[in-house]
């Protein structure tokens, strides 16, 4: 059977993705990736008998779906790979979902999720219930349950077993993984010498930022009494807020930042793969390292809480316990104070347990005053319904 997935989110939930991809390839399937250019990069090259379709356009950004007639160029070359099935890959339905939807080949099956509760948001303008409709192979989950579950069980309903256990992600490939080492000995930097770090600030990251003066502060706490190298990874526009933080850094060790001109997605994988811990946001990169089996220590909001927990071996996963959690990013308060309010020592703590952690290990600190007054008082349900509602009503009228 010919199978199109797609995949036209962040790289994060790419690699949430990859047990189901490597489900399908397994069972002896064709398979094409719909991605975004950095997951399509990796997926070309941990997936080579793919066949890979990049996005023209971001279909989360506001401009796309201002477009006449978005990713006609990538309709017709789904149809050109004439799949039997289509898998909207993604729990949340997004825009270019809505868009093949409503243009899908004729007699072409569909897979996809539906939520169990009431509230099911999502990334298009239309009600993602009315979308499901064209679902022959519907995947009932909670909205809560962590990704790599919900993948395990629409590969299972896709394959029609009835339970699949976790595969494992690929690891990076020869060349990619002699690229980020040669990239390494250009810095004099030691393989497992160094720690990643995902930690800078930019717009569109208020709501999953612990801050930048946090970060500081923990950085350099640390780097009182790290003998390894931090490696910085990330968005360049992130560049700025990560150099600050590694100038400040106390030591003289090799620091490197690469936030300005990223390595490609595969060395960074495979760099990722190579370091002795990750330590960052909830991001891509923290899903790459939980992939490499490199141990991570990530600060988490509740926005999604707990869909996209790393599916890491070993780790700490450090918020607040909040009851506004599940928001979906459409935040009641001045800051998501879920992450902003946690102290950096409770993050250093974790920092130095994580060497004995032998499992994924989750630090809920308690509310706090006067957040927790602020919260008992308000619906996050309810406000991020609100919200998501004049959201669609503002597409609708572009």
């Amino acid at each position: 059977m010919k199978i199109s997935i797609g995949s036209p989110d962040g790289l994060g939930d790419f690699v949430l993705r990859m047990p189901l991809v490597e489900a399908l390839l397994s069972a002896g399937h064709r398979v094409q990736l719909v991605a975004r250019p950095l997951a399509a990069d990796l997926a070309r090259d941990l997936f080579p008998v793919a066949e890979v379709l990049v996005l023209e356009h971001d279909p989360f950004r506001a401009e796309t779906k201002k477009l006449r007639k978005p990713f006609q160029r990538e309709i017709v070359e789904i149809r050109r790979f004439a799949p039997d099935l289509y898998v909207a890959g993604a729990f949340q339905l997004n825009f270019f979902d809505e868009i093949f939807l409503g243009e899908r080949l004729a007699q072409l099956r569909v897979a996809g999720f539906e939520a169990e509760e009431d509230f099911w948001p999502s990334d298009t303008s239309a009600d993602p219930r009315e979308l499901a409709r064209y679902f022959d192979v519907r995947v009932r989950v909670p909205s809560a349950m962590p990704e790599g579950e919900k993948m395990l069980r629409l590969a299972a309903g896709v394959l029609g077993v009835d339970k699949l256990e976790m595969i494992a992600p690929r690891l990076p490939t020869g060349a990619s993984l002699a690229a980020a080492r040669m990239l390494l000995a250009e810095h004099g930097i030691d393989e497992r010498g160094f720690v990643v770090v995902c930690a800078g600030s930019r717009p569109g990251l208020v709501m999953k930022d612990w801050g930048e003066a946090n970060w500081g502060e923990l950085l350099g706490r640390i780097g009182q009494h790290e003998s390894r190298a931090f490696v910085f990874l990330g968005n360049p526009k992130e560049s700025a807020s990560i150099e600050r933080l590694r100038a400040a850094l106390p030591t003289d060790a090799k620091h490197l930042s690469l936030a300005g001109n990223p390595p490609p997605t595969p060395v960074s994988y495979a760099l990722v793969s190579l370091a002795a811990a990750y330590l960052g946001r909830d991001s891509g990169v923290m899903h790459l390292a939980a992939a490499g089996d490199v141990p991570v220590l990530a600060m988490f909001s509740g926005g999604h809480w707990p869909r996209f927990l790393p599916q890491a071996q070993r780790g700490i996963v450090v918020t607040r316990k909040a009851c506004c959690r599940g928001c979906n990013f459409f935040c009641p308060f001045p800051e998501p104070w879920c992450v902003t309010s946690v102290p950096p020592a409770v993050v250093e703590d974790a920092w130095r347990r994580l060497p004995q952690v032998s499992s994924l290990e989750v630090v809920e600190l308690a509310p706090d005053e006067p957040w927790l007054g602020l919260c008992a008082r308000t619906d996050a349900t309810a406000y991020a319904r609100e919200s998501l509602v004049a959201t669609r009503a503002d597409v609708a009228r572009m």
